[in-house]
């Protein structure tokens, strides 16, 4: 009777263990259908429960024993860099509207207006004037209109006269036989005896105790911010708005102006 019972009992629990989701032999695998990443408990070999993951094949991997954390990060990372800047800073730039310089890497008004201007309306000129839908333009630093001398071999960028973006002061810059009268008036290289690229639009100088054609620069005399720098194109000359014995500050003076744009690299 003892052994019938005992039998009865064990057919018992093998009916109920296979009628129940999550019994597992001793490496936890279930034959249980589920569905692909789903997960559930299961019982380890030593009683105490893990967890299980339902593989591509639609059935229950191995009972995970080490984790009773049933949560199972299925997130996939779709985050995909879309970021199309490119870096397009060359020695080139779209200057349709004015003349560019390769060596300087500069795109210059041209042709120049006519009109003249004291130094800070010259500065206002510059910073309205709009073309081709450009409104960066700015009055050029003197290193940068000094990069405009062709043919006056004492003042053009690598030229013998000090006076550039690094040195504006008067006293410890300026020569004035070397930087303003080192050339022959009207004897440059482009048409009109200018000396600034061939290619530039002839312009009408000023006719005052000989010709002059001075330019404005946004370089102010480091030595006394009154004057600025400037640059006589038909003389070849780099000159203040002081010196010369003009003595006229940089709010006195009429000259020229020649507006840039772009980043100076010369």
């Amino acid at each position: 009777m003892e052994k019938r019972i005992l039998t009865l009992v064990v057919l018992t629990i093998a009916i109920l263990c296979l009628g129940i989701t999550g019994c597992s032999d001793e490496k936890g695998t279930s034959s249980s259908g589920c569905t692909e990443g789903e997960t559930q408990s299961c019982t380890c070999s030593e009683a105490d429960m893990g967890v299980q993951i339902c593989e591509d094949d639609s059935t229950w991997g191995v009972c995970d024993c080490g984790s009773t954390d049933t949560d199972v990060d299925t997130d996939i990372d779709t985050d995909t860099d879309t970021d199309t800047d490119v870096d397009t800073d060359t020695n080139t730039q779209d200057c349709t509207d004015g003349w560019f310089d390769e060596e300087s890497n500069l795109c210059w008004q041209e042709p120049t207006t006519p009109m003249l201007f004291h130094w800070t309306d010259a500065f206002d000129y510059c910073s309205e004037l709009t073309t081709d839908s450009y409104d960066d333009w700015r009055l050029p630093t003197i290193g940068e209109l000094r990069s405009l001398i062709r043919g006056c071999a004492e003042t053009v960028s690598a030229g013998e006269c000090g006076v550039d973006d690094s040195c504006s002061s008067e006293e410890e810059c300026w020569d004035d036989a070397i930087c303003a009268y080192s050339c022959l008036e009207a004897d440059g290289p482009a048409p009109g005896g200018f000396y600034w690229p061939e290619s530039f639009t002839e312009a009408e100088p000023i006719e005052s105790e000989g010709l002059y054609f001075r330019t404005w620069s946004a370089t102010t005399v480091a030595d006394d911010s009154d004057y600025a720098w400037d640059v006589d194109f038909i003389r070849g000359q780099i000159e203040s708005s002081g010196n010369n014995g003009s003595f006229y500050t940089k709010d006195q003076a009429d000259f020229f102006v020649r507006c840039v744009r772009g980043t100076f690299t010369l």
